[in-house]
């Protein structure tokens, strides 16, 4: 059936009309949430927690009673009265509310408005503390599985990679595709499947010697990294967010270009590649170690990288004494992602580490 345009404004008035009763009574849940909640009604009644006795007695999703709480905790007057009145929905409340409790300011909250539901998302991840452990927990999910077709012609595979790790994959294989000539009846996605064969063939023929990839650029808010120790308001070019395990290694290695931009993301400095360590000291270490690795008991030879022992941003410099030389498991994986440091009483050239209560240890 069709509407005529008086049946479409009826209608649309009629959807704002509930809309609009919606907030007021969601406005007038918060309040009483608030009296039960510091009533300890969750307790009384012998409920685990509070988001537990909401998600029972409403019949709501879980996640549904946490945002209401979420919501009731913040006690934001101007989130709640843009609610009453339909001005604004569910949704962009909660997330309005989560930045308020994020400790953004009532100017950052003003111009928040203006920004749709994808854009209050992305700037909430952008507060969001990303801490050492928890940088360590999704490095740990790392994985990469494969399985032949049934025919036996190829293969399919699947899998997840840690952040920086994923730009630098990614890097590669665009590189590797803008390489290519382009065809017609040629997919992108397909370019990348070639790109990725390519490099993977390179490598096990050296046929990229010289060539090497290195860290794209590292954004740093200095109004959220600094007060936040690096665990907020760092990013890499494409949004993926990095934190302090990843600062450490970068200024270890000097491998990317550091750009600071304020609040608004207008820059405000930048560093050329990091600091790096000048090439006699580099080749003078290599001597030194006799280009192996120097944990004890590791023969690896895979990308041997010179580590700073006291870290770069604990004042350590780039003398000799300072430096060793790691295999790229060892410097990336374990010291960098891991968080393991070396047992001071191990010998030079046979490092042991501490062991880390906080990992799962090499």
């Amino acid at each position: 059936m069709e509407l005529g345009i008086g049946s479409v404004d009826l209608a649309e008035q009629d959807l704002f009309r509930a809309h609009a009763a919606h907030g007021v009574l969601w406005a007038h849940q918060l309040r009483a949430l608030r009296q039960l909640d510091l009533a300890q009604v969750a307790l009384a009644d012998g409920c685990r927690t509070m988001v537990d006795w909401v998600a029972s007695r409403l019949d709501l999703p879980h996640r549904q009673a946490r945002d209401l709480l979420t919501l009731a905790h913040a006690g934001n007057a101007e989130i709640e009265r843009l609610l009453a009145e339909g001005e604004i929905g569910l949704e962009r409340a909660v997330v309005l509310a989560k930045l308020v409790l994020a400790g953004v300011t009532e100017d950052e909250l003003s111009r928040a408005m203006g920004l749709d539901l994808a854009g209050l998302s992305r700037l909430l991840e952008r507060r969001r503390h990303l801490t050492s452990a928890a940088e360590t927990a999704s490095f740990e999910s790392r994985h990469l599985a494969w399985q032949r077709t049934l025919d036996a012609s190829g293969l399919r595979f699947w899998g997840e990679m840690f952040g920086v790790d994923a730009e630098v994959w990614e890097k590669a294989i665009v590189q590797r595709a803008d390489e290519f000539l382009q065809h017609p009846k040629l997919a992108r996605r397909q370019l990348h499947a070639d790109a990725l064969a390519s490099i993977c063939a390179d490598s096990l023929s050296g046929g990229t010697e010289g060539r090497t990839v290195t860290l794209a650029e590292i954004f740093v808010d200095a109004t959220l990294a600094q007060p936040s120790g690096g665990e907020a308001g760092v990013t890499l070019a494409s949004g993926t967010r990095v934190g302090p395990n990843t600062l450490a290694e970068i200024l270890c290695g000097g491998q990317a270009q550091v750009i600071v931009v304020d609040g608004d993301g207008r820059p405000l400095g930048a560093s050329q590649r990091g600091d790096t360590i000048p090439p006699a000291v580099r080749a003078a270490v290599w001597r030194r170690d006799q280009g192996m690795c120097t944990i004890d008991g590791c023969p690896s030879r895979y990308r041997l990288q010179p580590h700073h022992i006291l870290a770069r941003y604990r004042g350590g410099d780039h003398h000799p004494d300072n430096l060793t030389l790691l295999c790229w498991f060892h410097h990336h994986i374990v010291i960098h992602q891991l968080g393991y440091e070396f047992d001071p009483k191990s010998p030079p050239r046979r490092r042991r580490f501490l062991r880390n209560t906080n990992s799962r240890g090499p």
